[in-house]
């Protein structure tokens, strides 16, 4: 696995975690609303979400109805953010590379990144 991972460095996640925890950050503000539009129906599908971070696209991915969301980071800290945060029985998250992704050895219906 390609270990090329700023999210684990301590100053580095801390400061992007002060980032998104601030209620006027450019993710929830402009790039989720945006890419929330172009979602597909997801009703019944196995979506595959590269680059999970704290799994908040997992989460949503479940209420649009998938029934298997595979969320994939490489940074443990980011993983470790998205099992307390963004649970639920039908997301499994994985630590690997986006590199690695031909041995998941499963199919998808949608692939997210």
């Amino acid at each position: 696995m390609s270990r090329q991972n700023i999210f684990d460095n301590e100053t580095f996640f801390n400061g992007y975690k002060g980032l998104r925890e601030s209620d006027c950050n450019a993710n929830d503000l402009i790039e989720q609303p945006a890419m929330r539009k172009l979602l597909p129906d997801l009703k019944g599908k196995t979506v595959l979400d590269l680059g999970c971070g704290y799994g908040h696209n997992c989460i949503d991915f479940v209420k649009r109805g998938a029934d298997k969301v595979v969320g994939i980071d490489i940074s443990e800290k980011m993983l470790s953010v998205a099992e307390k945060e963004s649970h639920d029985d039908k997301i499994e998250y994985r630590n690997m590379s986006m590199t690695d992704i031909s041995e998941l050895g499963e199919k998808f219906d949608f692939i997210y990144s």
